[in-house]
């Protein structure tokens, strides 16, 4: 398990928290827009990492809310 080091400001802590899971579905949609392109199936690769990556996103947040 990884250490949590307390924070000297949690507004800060939270907001690096949701850049994350912002970016996680990002990262993963372009990763599948590439894919789209490289094999000309424009929308299947791209929706696929969309779901994935909310689907991760949502897990994320779900322990976020548990801490």
């Amino acid at each position: 398990m990884p250490k949590k080091f307390p924070s000297k400001q949690p507004e800060l802590n939270m907001l690096v928290k949701l850049f994350n899971l912002g970016s996680i579905i990002f990262i993963l949609a372009l990763l599948g827009f590439w894919l789209d392109q490289k094999f000309q199936t424009l929308p299947l690769c791209t929706m696929i990492g969309i779901a994935l990556g909310m689907a991760y996103s949502f897990y994320e947040a779900w322990q976020i809310h548990k801490q």
